[in-house]
């Protein structure tokens, strides 16, 4: 962790996987981070203490991205092995998976109302989910593979980017293209939208 401002380092939780740290992310109440590793684990962290709380191994291989819902109870983790499993962090097991035909899972965005869910991957393929159906509702074809997908906080916008150095800004409620911006020179690999949804 780094001081916000200056850029300073706070602290560091060594080791925290074999292999690598691949994706993370922080509740909403800011007591607790969540990590995914290059083996398929996730592990919670309380980041009073640094201690870890949590140890979930499902994944086959990589995750490629969390997500954690508003009430900082149910946890999202994508994967390489073409899954996206929900966890309850309340228990610490496994509620439910959704697995798709083809291709690694590269990044999810879960939407406000914690029931419906984005991901791209190697399949160029953006898929709507309904977190409590095991199979996708639709998906929307791409001419390049996306790694990156985030949602504005109404969840009325959605944005992706990917190997085509394009960020596309995309219509939640009828998938229409909005915008499209090329500024980058290599493939974008993360995306985040500002708190007021004004920019990303």
């Amino acid at each position: 962790a780094h001081d916000a401002e200056g850029g300073k380092l706070l602290w560091v939780v060594d080791d925290a996987h074999q292999g690598g740290v691949t994706s993370l992310v922080l509740s909403h109440n800011g007591k607790f981070l969540c990590s995914g590793g290059e083996h398929g684990e996730v592990r919670v962290w309380e980041l009073r203490t640094r201690q870890m709380v949590l140890h979930l191994k499902q994944h086959t291989m990589a995750v490629t991205c969390l997500q954690i819902a508003r009430d900082d109870e149910h946890l999202f983790s994508s994967s390489r092995d073409r899954s996206i499993i929900c966890w309850s962090l309340v228990q610490g097991v496994r509620t439910r998976s959704l697995v798709q035909k083809m291709g690694g899972i590269n990044c999810i965005a879960l939407h406000p109302d914690g029931l419906r869910l984005l991901s791209v991957g190697q399949e160029r393929k953006i898929t709507y989910w309904d977190v409590r159906e095991g199979k996708p509702l639709q998906s929307q074809p791409l001419p390049g593979e996306q790694l990156a997908i985030a949602l504005s906080a109404d969840g009325a916008l959605y944005a992706t980017g990917g190997t085509e150095c394009l960020l596309r800004l995309w219509d939640f409620a009828t998938g229409e293209l909005i915008a499209e911006g090329l500024g980058h020179s290599s493939a974008i690999r993360s995306l985040a939208f500002s708190p007021d949804g004004r920019q990303v």
